[in-house]
């Protein structure tokens, strides 16, 4: 069932910021009363005692055009003094409908 919205224009979405957090720990922690799996997945999240953080990246998209093509990215690492800028062209036949060619 085809739903028309925004007066029948179309419109796509894209993610422009990514977060990965990657960490390992003990569960249940040592001690005390056993939390649920949500409950201590809060916490670590919070900064909680007992993990270590294996990774830890941002990504972020600057620019990209009316197609959805990612023109400019940004990424960056957790306690890593580096930003990786990334730029890509994008040729767009729209007469022939050939889109999205680097």
């Amino acid at each position: 069932m085809l739903a028309p919205t925004n007066d029948g224009a179309t419109y796509f979405t894209l993610p422009t910021e990514r977060r990965l957090r990657r960490a390992q720990g003990v569960y249940p922690p040592p001690g005390g009363a056993t939390p649920s799996v949500e409950a201590y997945v809060r916490e670590v999240e919070a900064g909680g005692d007992g993990e270590t953080v294996l990774r830890e990246l941002v990504s972020k998209v600057t620019d990209f055009d009316t197609f959805g093509n990612v023109r400019a990215k940004e990424v960056s690492t957790g306690g890593v003094d580096l930003t990786l800028k990334v730029t890509r062209a994008f040729k767009n036949d729209t007469d022939r409908w050939i889109l999205g060619q680097l």
